[in-house]
């Protein structure tokens, strides 16, 4: 079922046009808040991502998203040993959940921007675009002892490459979504239209 909630004035936009980033923009934002720079349009806020169960995150910033919300949070270490192993356990009191990595860490690319000749003129285009890695995406499903809740959310954790430790600033964590979609082995996130299988 749809959500129909007044958004926030940033996010009003004529008909048809909506906040929709491609995964390089959003390591744009990322970049923006973890050099300190102004953001193009606020609407992805800062959350500590562990403080909250899901449904009252997406309740408390509805006016930030529609059927998708975005979030700035700091990876924070985990109390395993394992080194750089960021913390994804939830600290809702009276709930005991975590946001658990699935699948791989997957690159992100982005087209390598253009050198210039001597001569200050851009250097001849190529047939095929060189692209370089900016940053990895990962898919996190959330578990957890409420039944109103366990497995059916997803973000995406998006890293700006050279930033992947824990306690560096800020990483970006995108879209939260609910789950529609489950099989044994794979967990699809989609937006909240219903879905049939």
């Amino acid at each position: 079922e749809e959500q129909h909630h007044e958004l926030a004035p940033q996010l009003q936009f004529p008909p048809g046009y909506h906040f929709v980033p491609t995964e390089q923009e959003l390591l744009s934002y990322l970049r923006s808040k973890i050099e300190g720079q102004e953001q193009p349009l606020a609407v992805v806020n800062e959350v500590a991502i562990l403080d909250w169960q899901p449904g009252s995150l997406v309740e408390a910033y509805k006016g930030y998203g529609e059927n998708k919300w975005y979030f700035f949070t700091v990876r924070e270490p985990s109390s395993s040993n394992k080194e750089e192993e960021p913390n994804r356990k939830v600290r809702v009191p009276g709930v005991k959940a975590t946001w658990k990595a699935t699948g791989s860490v997957a690159p992100i690319a982005a087209a390598r921007a253009k050198q210039q000749d001597d001569g200050g003129k851009p250097a001849e285009e190529e047939e095929e675009e060189e692209k370089v890695i900016v940053g990895t995406k990962r898919v996190l499903i959330y578990q957890s002892s409420d039944a109103e809740e366990d497995g059916k959310w997803s973000m995406h954790e998006y890293i700006l490459k050279g930033h992947a430790k824990v306690r560096t600033h800020i990483h970006i964590c995108v879209p939260l979504t609910r789950t529609l979609f489950q099989s044994e082995h794979y967990l699809f996130a989609m937006d909240e239209n219903i879905v049939s299988t």
